[in-house]
This record gives C-alpha cells, sequence and structure tokens, in this order.
C-alpha cells in the first residue's frame, strides 16, 4: 500500500447529514458510525480534562448514552461534535461539582455596549474560562501554587522559588507543565467549537 493509500485510508470521512438524520430516526446503524467515529476524541478530551482514565471512559459512555437518548434533538445541518461536547462537558461538570472538585466561580460579563462582542463569543469565552479553572483545580498542588502564584499574583520565577523554597529551575517546570496542561484541554476545547 502507498503513503497515498495509506493517508486516504486512515483519513476520518465526516459524517454526513444523511447518517444523522438515521441518527435521529433510530437507525442503530447510524449511530454506531457516530458512536466509532467520535468515541476517541471525546474520550481523549475527558482524559485531558480529568486527568483519569476511568472517570473519562464513564463520562465518554454517559455521553454517548446520552447521545442515543436525546438523538431527536440532533440537528443534521450542524458538525454532531459540538452537541457531542456539550452533552459531555456537562456529565464532566456534574463530576466536578459532586466531588467539589470546582470552587463556585463568578465568571463576569463586560456589558459595555461598546464593545463589539457576539454572544457567541461570551459564550466561547466563558467556556474557556471554566475550563481553564477546571484544570488548575486537576493539578498537583505544588504546580497549581506555582502557576497561581505566577499567572494570579504575578510574582517573577525567583520570588516564587523563594516563597516556596524550591529551586528556579523546579518553578520554571511547574510553569512549564502547566501551561502544556492548559493548551492541551484549550486547544481540544477550541478543536470542538470550531467542529459545531
Amino acid at each position: 500500500m502507498s503513503i497515498i493509500s495509506k493517508k486516504k485510508h486512515t483519513r476520518k470521512e465526516n459524517i454526513s447529514p444523511a447518517v444523522l438524520i438515521a441518527l435521529r430516526e433510530g437507525n442503530h446503524l447510524a449511530y454506531e458510525k457516530v458512536y466509532l467515529h467520535h468515541v476517541s476524541s471525546v474520550k481523549k478530551f475527558m482524559t485531558l480534562l480529568t486527568r483519569s482514565e476511568v472517570i473519562a471512559e464513564e463520562i465518554t459512555q454517559e455521553t454517548f448514552i446520552t447521545l442515543w437518548e436525546k438523538r431527536e434533538n440532533i440537528d443534521p445541518d450542524k458538525n454532531i461534535s459540538g452537541y457531542l461536547y456539550i452533552i459531555a462537558k456537562n456529565f464532566a461538570l456534574k463530576h466536578f461539582r459532586k466531588n467539589k472538585i470546582l470552587f463556585d466561580t463568578e465568571i463576569k460579563e463586560d456589558n459595555d455596549p461598546l464593545m463589539n462582542i457576539t454572544p457567541d463569543e461570551i459564550l466561547i469565552a466563558k467556556e474557556k474560562e471554566l475550563l481553564t479553572e477546571i484544570v488548575i483545580r486537576k493539578m498537583p498542588a505544588q504546580r497549581r501554587k506555582v502557576y497561581e502564584l505566577s499567572r494570579k499574583e504575578g510574582l517573577s520565577n525567583s520570588e516564587i522559588a523563594e516563597r516556596l523554597h524550591i529551586s528556579k529551575n523546579t518553578v520554571e517546570n511547574h510553569v512549564t507543565s502547566a501551561l502544556k496542561d492548559l493548551r492541551e484541554v484549550i486547544s481540544f476545547f477550541l478543536l470542538f467549537i470550531l467542529l459545531k
């Protein structure tokens, strides 16, 4: 098999509106096609978000059960990944609240009429802020402490090292790891949004 045909063979095809219509009408083969197409992406995103393969697997299963149960809500003119993202995110939030991982955070809206921000942009900003908060809460304690001192309190790496009695190099490693964690989750989130 040539490299070109191999790439063509492994590339995922998009789910057509006809498949989504069939799923909405209760077709099990259409459901299986959507499941096989999206299950790994949903699980990967939930693993990044929860930092637990077991929890990610549970949320992924609940997401696809809910997809079947609420299939009549599917809009065949929209990409199904956005709908799956919303379902999975809601299950993740339910898990975090149940396990008291999230604090009650108030996300403020800027109601300045001069700012040209659409409702969708406000929603995306809120989602990113919420996901950022989740990722920070799931970080190991020392990494979270370093990240918050760096980004929320604005301390330099040297100041953090002095305050926490650790080396400057350790601080830099924690900041790098924290930013990598955040980038992974936000990138995956943006991919879902773009596919809506």
